[in-house]
């Protein structure tokens, strides 16, 4: 990030980068922000490993509001040679991709049920699939 690469100071992109390292920034304790009505000094207290982030950011195309045409769909969404191809298929590949590759996988073991008491999540409980063609995302 610079003055010639998206110059933007103090984005999601500065913060993503340093939030975890520039602790000379911190407030320890937290703070009392006011924007917004204000909130509970708690909810600005943080650790080194709170404030980590991992932002790509895309530039898609240089045209900002590209054809309706251009942008694809859902039909195939794992065939980039796909009539269905475009800016959409493309860029959720890509974020499937960065995803796989910083492995940041959750597994649900319990859920809270009716009466407040944690319930077993078992692969049979999982939705009902929507129709798909064989090369959709489920």
């Amino acid at each position: 990030m610079n003055e010639i690469v998206y110059p933007v100071h103090g984005g999601m992109e500065d913060w993503a980068y340093a939030g975890s390292w520039d602790t000379e920034r911190f407030v320890p304790g937290g703070c009392n922000p006011s924007e917004y009505g204000g909130y509970d000094r708690t909810r600005t207290v943080y650790a080194d490993a709170t404030l980590r982030a991992f932002n790509i950011l895309v530039e898609a195309s240089t045209i900002k509001k590209p054809a309706i045409s251009r942008l694809g769909d859902r039909s195939d969404i794992f065939n980039p040679k796909s009539e269905h191809n475009g800016h959409v298929p493309r860029n959720v590949r890509l974020a499937l991709l960065m995803a796989d590759i910083v492995e940041p996988y959750v597994q649900f073991k319990y859920v809270m049920g009716h009466e407040g008491k944690n319930v077993e999540v078992f692969d049979r409980d999982r939705l009902p699939s929507i129709g798909r063609s064989e090369n959709s995302c489920r």
